[in-house]
């Protein structure tokens, strides 16, 4: 039997400990080969869905909230080459983050210029939060990645990341 946690909506806040055993483990089973309704879905997304279906019906007097985890960050083009960060309901431009190298002033995107690595080396920064990678990662990004995106786009995190991943797998051989 695994063990999970959830925060229960008290006013005292502690933090109370729901276990996972068997008879959930069925219902999640049937809930996961129960392809007519989600078809589409990957398979491990259809087991988290099904999770929190049978834990907020065993657990109806829970508040139930998204882990911070869970959370995406979305990157996506503007109107004037600007890039907007959005995170739930938050929205920010992105920080060209000139203090790690100053390409250009404005972002770019869909050519190799000055502008696109500059974006390229923001994305990384602000995806990774972490200066060295963004700088040993921004050329090839550039060029894999910012190149390639058509005038209106949006990337998210997770998708940044697998990039990096990517790119660092094949640069070490990891």
């Amino acid at each position: 039997m695994s063990a999970l946690s959830a925060r229960e909506g008290r006013a005292e806040g502690h933090p109370t400990n729901l276990a996972v055993g068997p008879a959930h483990t069925s219902r999640l089973k049937d809930a996961a080969n129960n392809g007519s309704t989600r078809q589409n879905v990957s398979g491990a997304l259809i087991w988290v869905v099904a999770f929190c279906e049978c834990m907020m019906a065993e657990f109806p007097d829970t508040t139930w909230a998204i882990p911070f985890a869970l959370k995406e960050r979305v990157y996506s083009s503007g109107s004037g080459l600007q890039v907007t960060v959005r995170e739930g309901t938050e929205r920010w431009p992105l920080d060209a983050r000139m203090d790690l190298y100053d390409y250009a002033t404005t972002f770019d995107w869909g050519r190799d210029s000055a502008g696109a690595t500059q974006l390229s080396l923001a994305l990384l920064a602000d995806a990774l939060d972490n200066d060295a990678r963004a700088r040993f990662l921004h050329q090839k990004f550039k060029s894999r990645v910012i190149v390639d995106l058509p005038e209106r786009w949006t990337l998210t995190r997770s998708r940044i990341l697998a990039h990096a991943k990517l790119f660092e797998r094949t640069e070490f051989g990891l």
